[in-house]
């Protein structure tokens, strides 16, 4: 086997095998510069060998680059590898499976005060719970009565009882 054609085989290997790494490996780039760079070293060495093998080099790539990235995204975390490496569940499973926001939503509405500065996150006591607090609006000082507006997952936002009453 010719050495060109050793070399071309490998660099299109190395280039794919590149492009799929690009999608776990936080490498900011640098693996899919380095994989561009070997798919195209590869074509150029199969068409120095032959153009003929230059195009079935360049019909190849268009096929199994676009082949091996869906095997990256679809296939690889159904093996057991991939679940070992890929989170299972997205943010907002995470935050309901959590039950944060369960045990907030009995908060809408209801009155407390501020136990530290909101500026805008703080402390307050509301129903006898200590609750991490968003201010809307304002910053507020430590001992201010508070009414809960809204809960946004798990988040509670509040603002001046006072406020509340005029608006």
């Amino acid at each position: 086997m010719d050495t060109g054609l050793l070399l071309a085989i490998i660099l299109l290997i190395v280039g794919l095998v590149a492009a799929v790494l690009e999608l776990f490996v936080p490498s900011g780039g640098i693996l899919a510069i380095g994989s561009g760079a070997s798919l195209i070293t590869s074509v150029v060495f199969a068409f120095r060998i032959n153009i003929m093998l230059g195009v079935v080099f360049l019909i190849l790539i268009i096929i199994l680059l676009p082949a091996s990235l869906l095997f990256g995204v679809k296939v690889f975390p159904a093996t057991p590898m991939g679940r070992k490496i890929m989170l299972r569940r997205t943010q907002q499973e995470l935050v309901s499976a959590g039950g944060a926001d369960e045990d907030l939503k009995g908060l809408g509405g209801k009155s407390g005060t501020t136990l530290t500065r909101c500026r805008p996150s703080g402390m307050a006591e509301i129903d006898g719970q200590r609750v991490n607090v968003v201010a809307e609006g304002t910053m507020l000082e430590a001992g201010v009565p508070i009414k809960v507006l809204r809960i946004e997952g798990n988040r509670v936002v509040v603002r001046p009882a006072d406020e509340t009453n005029e608006a």
